[in-house]
């Protein structure tokens, strides 16, 4: 082929014959390649141009993917898929939606410093949460080659759920939930579990029992054993010596009215953002993280490392693991959930007054209505309570009575006594 070719140049010009061996080179080219590998030769290898569009587009994605492997497809297994890899999960949640007809359900995925999230449906029965994470360690365990994208694949039913109302929901530092919202109707309802199967000495027809004598018939006294998880039986794991801390929190946890209040979430439009003496809204967070784990009964023992954390930000004798006096600590704690919640955006100043020899219910009253000028949450109207302070000069025979706001009565139990009480409303009455 070369000989015949540098013969007929001398006819028609060196030019042209090596324009003739080019083409027989290309052409020589796409026909071993269809040989060997039965491959698709585009138009930009031909012709050596990148930019030039291939020829058949639809063989060319199929090569690439592989038959039967659409570009949606593709871009899916781009996704690690982690579903059984990591921690997930379900989150009940109380809230006043229920009597509306739908249902929220919330699942707890532990990801540290998850980046980038998106929900879709991959499958009917299947929402895909996509994400990245920026903690290298994580990446380092999980991430294959240059691909740092996973994804978690959930079972619902794509046409029970609202999905304008899928949200991202309490992105900590090691975890995020993901909040979705079931159609009016449409709650999910949980399977029932399927019967025990038969046992293959039982279903045997050639196995003969012996008869059981008289004094085997007697029945055997069987103990019930109670679940080792149920709701509000859950415990706190010491962080150090910190029993001082889970008494104290247990004691506010099972507090019903305060309980419910967090639980529910109604919180969440009573926080005080702009108050300097709260926490912009970690503290209610934190109790109210810690609530979930301790009603949700999935838990034995929880640590209340988060509550620990935000009060010892503000109060640094709580930042160690040493002991500590209770009465102290939830002192604090209640202060930094009530200035968190606390509805007086802005407080003016005050002063208290004395009785001055007026009646104590209109003295009360009064001290009452100052300090509700500066301090309205509901932790105040659920363990607030006002004391009487009488003073008396023992040379002069001066008295000074004042009425003051408290949130616990210290005292040894035998000695304290009560022996007049008033209300926080304008209904006082004498206890």
């Amino acid at each position: 082929m070369v000989l015949e070719t540098l013969s007929n140049s001398r006819k028609r010009g060196p030019v042209q014959a090596l324009f003739d061996l080019v083409v027989r080179g290309i052409v020589s080219e796409v026909k071993r390649r269809r040989m060997t590998t039965d491959g698709v030769i585009s138009h930009a290898e031909l012709h050596g141009s990148s930019q030039s569009k291939p020829e058949n587009e639809e063989s060319l994605k199929e090569t690439q993917n592989g038959p039967g492997i659409s570009s949606d497809e593709a871009e899916e297994d781009e996704c690690i898929d982690l579903t059984k890899k990591i921690k997930v999960e379900d989150m009940k949640i109380n809230t006043n939606k229920y009597s509306q007809g739908y249902q929220l359900k919330r699942y707890q995925i532990f990801v540290p410093a998850v980046h980038d999230v998106d929900c879709k449906f991959i499958t009917p029965e299947k929402l895909s949460v996509q994400f990245t994470s920026k903690d290298k360690n994580f990446l380092a365990e999980h991430s294959q080659g240059s691909n740092e994208y996973f994804c978690v694949n959930l079972k619902m039913s794509e046409d029970a759920i609202d999905k304008e109302k899928i949200a991202i929901r309490g992105v900590r530092r090691k975890t995020f939930e993901v909040e979705v919202t079931y159609l009016k109707g449409k709650d999910p309802i949980p399977k029932a579990p399927p019967p025990p199967a038969p046992s293959a000495r039982s279903s045997s027809s050639t196995l003969k029992l012996r008869p059981e004598s008289k004094s085997e018939k007697t029945e055997k006294p069987v103990a019930t054993v109670a679940p080792m998880t149920k709701a509000g039986y859950t415990g706190l794991i010491n962080v150090g010596n910190t029993c001082f801390m889970a008494s104290v929190i247990q004691c506010l946890s099972n507090i019903p009215a305060l309980r419910d209040y967090f639980l529910s979430r109604d919180f969440e439009n009573d926080i005080n953002c702009d108050n300097p003496l709260g926490t912009g809204g970690k503290m209610a967070n934190a109790f109210y993280f810690l609530l979930t784990q301790l009603w949700s009964g999935k838990h034995k023992a929880v640590k209340p490392t988060q509550v620990k954390q935000v009060v010892g930000e503000r109060a640094p004798q709580f930042q160690g693991y040493s002991q500590h006096d209770a009465q102290e600590f939830c002192a604090y704690i209640l202060d930094l959930l009530h200035e968190d919640v606390n509805l007086i955006k802005s407080k003016p100043y005050t002063e208290s007054k004395e009785a001055d020899g007026r009646p104590d219910k209109v003295v009360a009253e009064e001290s009452w209505d100052i300090f509700s000028r500066r301090n309205k949450s509901k932790i105040v109207d659920l363990l607030y309570g006002q004391y009487k302070s009488n003073l008396r000069c023992p040379k002069c025979e001066k008295q000074s009575i004042t009425f003051d706001p408290f949130v616990y009565l210290s005292g040894n139990e035998p000695e304290l006594q009560l022996t007049s009480m008033f209300s926080t409303n304008s209904d006082m009455q004498q206890a």
